[in-house]
């Protein structure tokens, strides 16, 4: 989708941001959600990201806008987390069937969470993950791996 993106600039001198928006509104969504626990503040969040690119979209290389979008998202949703306390993610509003992994994955560390979600909700590569977190890939593996193994122990699955 960047790619298209980048002609299209290059042509109609128009960035077609709804578009942009359509193609990622379910990645960012599901980023902000599976991170935070909360529907309302995950769409807030959500918006505020792609206000935050379409604000600043002539500063970036066209190549990279979705990488920009993504590394926003994660520190909006970061300095989210610092704001609230722990005792905020009891409202949980998940269906019954993924609301005890919702509830252990919240209770991940907020690095491992992120590339939980990141690799296993969204579905980035490795890769993609570790320019996101702007972290070597061997940590990202680490991360997911030593989540994975957290996640199975606390759901009582078997590894």
């Amino acid at each position: 989708m960047d790619e298209n993106i980048k002609l299209e600039k290059k042509h109609s001198g128009e960035l077609p941001f709804s578009d942009f928006i359509e193609c990622y509104k379910h990645q960012v969504y599901q980023i902000c959600f599976y991170m935070i626990g909360k529907r309302n503040e995950a769409e807030e969040i959500a918006q505020t990201a792609f206000i935050e690119v379409y604000m600043n979209v002539r500063d970036y290389n066209f190549d990279k806008v979705s990488s920009k979008l993504f590394r926003i998202i994660v520190d909006l949703v970061l300095d989210w987390l610092r704001e609230k306390t722990t005792s905020d993610y009891t409202e949980i509003e998940m269906a019954e069937s993924t609301e005890s992994i919702q509830k252990e994955i919240l209770q991940l560390a907020v690095y491992d969470r992120l590339a939980i979600v990141l690799k296993h909700m969204v579905g980035f590569s490795v890769g993609e993950i570790s320019d996101i977190m702007q972290i070597p890939i061997s940590n990202v593996r680490r991360k997911i791996h030593c989540s994975r193994e957290v996640l199975c122990k606390q759901l009582n699955y078997n590894v």
